[in-house]
C-alpha cells in the first residue's frame, strides 16, 4: 500500500474511533504458502481491522512469503516475516512499517493482567509521565508503548501502570532498548474508586462525538495524573506531540490543525476547526468552529460558530451563533443569535435574537427578539421585541412590544404595547400599562393597578349632557377614557382621553385636576371638532363609595363650519382670548363619582 492510500485513508478515519485499538497485539491466524508480501500483509490487516503503510523502496511486494501461525499477536508475526529487520509504529488505525536502527525509538511491550486471577486487562493506561508517552492495552491485554530520544533518559526508567479499580502501579526498565515485559496489578481495596465520573466534556454531545473511546479510557485511567507542558502541536485529539496523554496536559501554547483535546490553557490556543479542554482556560482560546471548556474561562474566547464553558466565563467571548456558560459571567458577552447563562452576568450580554440568564444580571442586556432573566436585574435591558424579569428590575427595561417584571421595579419601563410589574416604583411608559400596585406614574392609554385607583364618573358640563369617565392609576397620575353624548340638546357624540390627579384637601375633599382632549361628531367627519380642557373640581366624599365633584374648566378649540342639521355647534362664538382659528372660553362641570 502506497503512502498517498495511507493519507487518503487516514482522513478519511479521521473521527472514526473503532480503529484507535492496540493493533500490534491482536491475533491472527495465517496459512500461506509462496503468496506475494503485499497479499499477505492485506491479508493480515483485513482480518486485524487495520492498514499498512510502508515505502515500497523498503518492502519489496512481490517478494514470496510461506508462513503457518494460529492465534499468534500481529507483532510476533510480522518479526518472524521481516527477521526483525524493521521497526513498527501505530498511528489512527494504521502500522507503519519503518526502517530498524532508528535510534530515536525504543519501545517497551507486553501484557497487563490481574495480579490475582491471572486475567488479562483491557483499557489499562501504559505511561511513561517525563516525555509524555503512553498507551492503552487492546481487548487481550497488550501493549506497545513507544519511546523516543532514548539518550533523554535515565538509565532507569519508571514505566506507571493505571486502570480504574486497581491500584496504581509502576515498573522500572532499562531505557534505551526494546523489551518485553508481564505486568501483574492488583485490584484496589478503595471501592469509590470502582465509581468514576467522566469529565464534562466527555458527556457533552460534541465532546461524546469527537472524542474516541480510547482518550476517554485514559482520562479515567488517569484521573490523579496532570503535567504542564510549553507547547503542543496537534491534528486530532490524540494524534498530536503529546500522542494519547494530551488530554492529561495544561499548555502554554497549542495550536491545533483540525481539533485538540487537553487538560487546559494558560497561554494561546488556536484550533482549526475546534478546542476542547476538561479543565480551565486562561488568556486566549479561539476556535474556526467551537470551544468547549470542562472548567472556567479567564480571557478572550472567540468560537466561529458556538462555544460552551461548563464554569464561569470572565473577560471577553464571541460566538457567531451561540454562547452557552454554565457558571457566571464578567465581562462582555457577544453571540450572533444566542445568549444562554446560567449563572449571572455582570457586565454587558449581547445577542441577536435572544439573551438569557437564570439568575441575576447587573450590566446591560441588549438582544434583537427578547431578553430573559430569570433572577433580578440592574442596569439596561434592551430587546427588540421582549424582556422579561423574574425578579427585581432596577434601571432601564425597554422593548418593541413588552416589557415584563414579576416584582418590584424601580426605574423606568417601556414598550410599544403593553408593560406588567408587580410593584410600580418608577414610571410606565406603554400603550398599556399594569400593575398590582403602584406608588410611581404610568403614562398611556390605558394604565391599570390593580390595587389603585379606579373610579366611574358621570358628569355634565358645557359641551355634552352626559360624559361617562373612567380612571384608573393612582391618586399622583391616572388616566381618564370618556365617552359623551347629548340628550336633551342638539346631537353630539365624543370621544376623549386625559390625565389628571387628586389632592386630599380634608378628610372628605380633595382637589382634582385634569387635562382632557376629547373628539366630537356634529354631523361631519370631515369637520370633526377636538376640544382640549384643563378641568380643576371639588370632590366631596357624601358616602363612603360616592363622591360629588364640580368646577370651572378652560377650554380650546379650533371653531370648524356650521355642523350638520339637527347637530350641535360646539365651539361657541363667545370666547375668551383667540389664536388664530383657535378660540378659548370658560366652561364648567358638575357630576357624581363612584
Amino acid at each position: 500500500m502506497r503512502s498517498t492510500t495511507f493519507f487518503a485513508a487516514l482522513l478519511f478515519n479521521l473521527f472514526s474511533s473503532s480503529l484507535c485499538g492496540q493493533s500490534l497485539g491482536k491475533q491472527v491466524s495465517l496459512h500461506v504458502v509462496n503468496q506475494p508480501l503485499r497479499v499477505v500483509l492485506e491479508h493480515i490487516g483485513r482480518h486485524g481491522g487495520f492498514y499498512f503503510s510502508y515505502n515500497s523502496n523498503l518492502v519489496a511486494g512481490d517478494s514470496l512469503v510461506t508462513l503457518s501461525v494460529k492465534n499468534k499477536p500481529v507483532k510476533q508475526v510480522l518479526d518472524y516475516i521481516f527477521n526483525g529487520s524493521l521497526q513498527y509504529r501505530e498511528m489512527q488505525g494504521f502500522i507503519i512499517l519503518q526502517r530498524s536502527g532508528n535510534s530515536n525509538y525504543w519501545y517497551i511491550s507486553g501484557y497487563v493482567q490481574d495480579g490475582i486471577s491471572g486475567e488479562r486487562l483491557n483499557n489499562v493506561s501504559i505511561y511513561e509521565r517525563e516525555h509524555l508517552a503512553g498507551t492503552i492495552t487492546d481487548d487481550n491485554g497488550y501493549f506497545r508503548l513507544q519511546l523516543k530520544e532514548k539518550n533523554n533518559y535515565n538509565p532507569v526508567v519508571s514505566i506507571s501502570v493505571s486502570r480504574v479499580s486497581y491500584e496504581d502501579t509502576s515498573f522500572p526498565v532499562k531505557s534505551g532498548y526494546n523489551q518485553e515485559v508481564r505486568v501483574p496489578i492488583l485490584p484496589s481495596h478503595n471501592s469509590l474508586e470502582a465509581v468514576t465520573v467522566s469529565p464534562n466534556v466527555q458527556r457533552f454531545g460534541l465532546g461524546r462525538l469527537l472524542i474516541s473511546q480510547r482518550l476517554k479510557k485514559q482520562s479515567t485511567n488517569l484521573r490523579n495524573f496532570l503535567a504542564s507542558k510549553p507547547v503542543q502541536f496537534s491534528f486530532t485529539p490524540g494524534l498530536g506531540t503529546h500522542g494519547q496523554l494530551g488530554a492529561e496536559v495544561v499548555n502554554k501554547f497549542s495550536f491545533n490543525i483540525l481539533g485538540g483535546y487537553s487538560a487546559g490553557v494558560n497561554g494561546l490556543e488556536i484550533g482549526g476547526l475546534y478546542n476542547i479542554a476538561k479543565a480551565d482556560v486562561r488568556h486566549v482560546q479561539i476556535g474556526g468552529l467551537f470551544n468547549i471548556v470542562g472548567g472556567s474561562v479567564h480571557g478572550v474566547q472567540v468560537g466561529g460558530l458556538y462555544n460552551k464553558v461548563f464554569d464561569s466565563m470572565s473577560g471577553l467571548q464571541v460566538a457567531g451563533l451561540l454562547n452557552r456558560v454554565k457558571g457566571k459571567v464578567s465581562g462582555l458577552l457577544i453571540s450572533g443569535l444566542v445568549s444562554n447563562v446560567t449563572g449571572d452576568v455582570d457586565g454587558l450580554m449581547v445577542s441577536g435574537l435572544v439573551g438569557k440568564t437564570s439568575k441575576a444580571i447587573k450590566g446591560q442586556a441588549v438582544s434583537g427578539l427578547v431578553t430573559k432573566v430569570s433572577g433580578n436585574a440592574e442596569g439596561m435591558i434592551l430587546s427588540g421585541l421582549i424582556s422579561g424579569v423574574s425578579g427585581n428590575m432596577k434601571g432601564l427595561q425597554l422593548s418593541g412590544i413588552t416589557s415584563l417584571t414579576r416584582k418590584t421595579i424601580t426605574g423606568t419601563q417601556v414598550s410599544g404595547i403593553f408593560n406588567y410589574t408587580k410593584h410600580l416604583k418608577g414610571l410606565q411608559i406603554g400603550l398599556i400599562n399594569y400593575a398590582d400596585t403602584a406608588s410611581g406614574y404610568s403614562i398611556g392609554l390605558i394604565n391599570i393597578n390593580k390595587k389603585g385607583y379606579h373610579r366611574i364618573s358621570l358628569s355634565g358640563n358645557d359641551l355634552a349632557d352626559i360624559t361617562f369617565s373612567y380612571k384608573a392609576g393612582n391618586k399622583q397620575l391616572y388616566t381618564i377614557l370618556l365617552a359623551s353624548v347629548n340628550i336633551f340638546r342638539e346631537k353630539a357624540y365624543g370621544a376623549g382621553y386625559g390625565l389628571g390627579n387628586e389632592w386630599r384637601i380634608g378628610k372628605n375633599t380633595s382637589l382634582m385636576s385634569e387635562l382632557v382632549t376629547m373628539a366630537f361628531y356634529n354631523g361631519s367627519w370631515n369637520h370633526v371638532p377636538i376640544i382640549t380642557s384643563l378641568r380643576t373640581s371639588i370632590s366631596v366624599r357624601v358616602f363612603k363609595q360616592i363622591q360629588i365633584h364640580a368646577g370651572p374648566a378652560l377650554l380650546a378649540g379650533e371653531r370648524k363650519p356650521t355642523p350638520g342639521k339637527g347637530y350641535a355647534i360646539m365651539i361657541p362664538e363667545k370666547k375668551l382670548f383667540s389664536i388664530g382659528k383657535t378660540h378659548g372660553w370658560v366652561g364648567w362641570q358638575v357630576g357624581i363619582q363612584l
